[in-house]
């Protein structure tokens, strides 16, 4: 099925991750690919390269296409922010005075956290000038921490709507600003019903939260047309045994699936 926007076009979409081709991104490939074979455009951006330089090669495409924001200079990004003012004055000054606002008020495991806000801004100029040249109408980050903040600072100063997917250390140990993260998103989407409730509460947002699907995607997809399968998908807990990382929700699709109500063999 072919995914498009109101007017009839592709939906182009951006990706943002950590360390895209690291070993620890692979979950992503799979979610990625099957967006493309739906016909959306994915345009990948990540934040640094991976460290050490060592990649997989399955990784290699990925690495080839990606743009790590990181790899600007120090003096490039500081001139992204005249640049968006100049561009759009008033847009930059309304998310201006919200990273104000969050540097103040929001919640953060650290003093030193508001302070790397401003960081985060920059980096979100440099990201809006990719989203506006390239025609990105919705940006994805993965996890909560500086992937989220620096697409939600993107998203304010492109004007497009942005969401996020929750993990686990991004959210119980490096969790800065979820309040504000939550609330402006289009959506959240989760790994687990506990992430959800964690969430649900300091946002108090009535913002769509969606339990991501990413864990049940088929290892091994290609490009090209969607294959047809012989067998359904096997469901296995690629999860550790705790409740905050979806084993819980593993553990009641298996149970539909011994009923055969899920479509999936335990």
């Amino acid at each position: 099925m072919k995914v498009s926007d109101a007017a009839d076009r592709p939906l182009s979409i951006a990706y943002l991750a950590p360390e895209l081709g690291a070993l620890t991104s692979t979950f992503l490939y799979p979610e990625v690919e099957s967006l493309r074979q739906r016909g959306v455009s994915i345009t990948l951006f990540s934040t640094t390269r991976p460290a050490g330089g060592r990649i997989s090669e399955e990784a290699k495409p990925v690495v080839a296409e990606t743009q790590y924001l990181y790899d600007a200079s120090r003096p490039a990004l500081a001139m992204s922010a005249p640049g968006r003012f100049h561009r759009h004055p008033l847009r930059f000054v309304r998310a201006l005075a919200l990273l104000a606002r969050d540097a103040l008020t929001a919640q953060t495991p650290s003093a030193g956290d508001r302070l790397k806000m401003l960081w985060h801004f920059l980096l979100g100029c440099r990201l809006a000038a990719a989203l506006e040249s390239r025609g990105i109408r919705h940006l994805h980050a993965h996890f909560a921490h500086v992937p989220a903040a620096i697409a939600m600072y993107a998203a304010l100063l492109a004007d497009i709507p942005f969401s996020f997917t929750a993990h686990a250390n991004d959210l119980f140990e490096r969790g800065t600003a979820l309040r504000e993260k939550v609330r402006r998103a289009a959506f959240t989407a989760v790994i687990s019903n506990y992430n959800r409730r964690f969430l649900e509460e300091p946002a108090a947002s009535r913002n769509a939260f969606t339990l991501s699907t990413a864990a049940w995607t088929r290892p091994g997809t290609t490009s090209g047309p969607p294959r047809r399968e012989t067998r359904r998908p096997s469901s296995f807990p690629w999860a550790v045994l705790w409740r905050r990382r979806g084993f819980t929700c593993w553990w009641r699709r298996w149970r539909c699936s011994k009923r055969g109500a899920s479509g999936f063999d335990a």
